[in-house]
């Protein structure tokens, strides 16, 4: 086999070249050819992303309060139904292979978020704690109230300068979602200026299950089969946002 010399340096073999170039030529096709998916990009990633779930308020916070009491004449406070529908969407998603964390647990249990220094656990210190573990998705679970008791429905927030269109995509998955269970759109709002959606590091969308100053959503919010079927509703749409 003919020797390639250069400049008096020892010759190489030819099949010795050969392999030394198909070696850097595998060398640089892995380093290029092969994109990694983030627990940000919305597609299917690599590896299992983890979804924080945030039962809103709670941990001495009860959130809103109905002008309407329950059958025994109580107070009902949002912190419950939040925590309550959370419960049911941690299942739902669990059951469909997902990992899942929640923010808060129950209250008179310590939150998983820890505290802050002033001894609560409010959305400031779920946001850090879901920024800092590099959760894939951030959900934060709340009910609504107005002055108009007429106003009902469910409502979807997200910022738009917040995630690129990740958080866009992500609330559309959710409401068609929505819809297909319910058969009613969620109005979605795209600029709200809410913690839980712009501090976020991940594709993060807050939602208003209802309001609980109108008694028609008032009623579902507190039935445990309606309840079910919401958080189904809403795992759908994490599950079509995750393909």
């Amino acid at each position: 086999m003919k020797d390639f010399k250069n400049s008096g340096q020892k010759s190489i073999k030819l099949p010795a070249l050969l392999a030394l170039l198909f070696s850097v030529i595998f060398v640089l096709t892995s380093c290029t050819g092969h994109t990694e998916n983030t627990n940000n990009t919305g597609g299917q990633p690599d590896e299992p992303i983890t979804i924080c779930l945030d039962a809103g308020h709670g941990v001495g916070d009860v959130g809103a309060i109905s002008p309407f009491k329950a059958e025994d004449g109580s107070e009902i406070y949002e912190k419950d139904i939040n925590y309550a529908i959370v419960l049911l969407i941690a299942d739902d998603l669990r059951s469909r292979g997902f990992d899942v964390i929640l923010a808060r647990a129950a209250d008179g249990e310590e939150p998983t978020a820890g505290f802050d220094d002033d001894g609560k656990c409010g959305i400031v210190q779920r946001v850090k704690f879901a920024n800092r573990k590099g959760y894939g998705m951030y959900l934060s679970i709340h009910c609504n109230s107005f002055t108009d008791s007429s106003v009902s429905g469910t409502r979807l927030y997200y910022n738009k300068g917040n995630n690129g269109s990740s958080n866009k995509r992500l609330a559309e998955k959710l409401s068609g979602a929505i819809e297909s269970g319910f058969g009613k759109a969620p109005i979605i709002k795209n600029e709200a200026d809410l913690y839980a959606v712009t501090a976020t590091k991940m594709p993060a969308c807050l939602i208003e299950v209802g309001f609980m100053t109108n008694e028609a959503d008032l009623k579902n919010m507190l039935d445990p089969t309606w309840q079910k079927k919401f958080a189904s509703a809403v795992c759908d749409g994490v599950q079509s946002y995750l393909k």
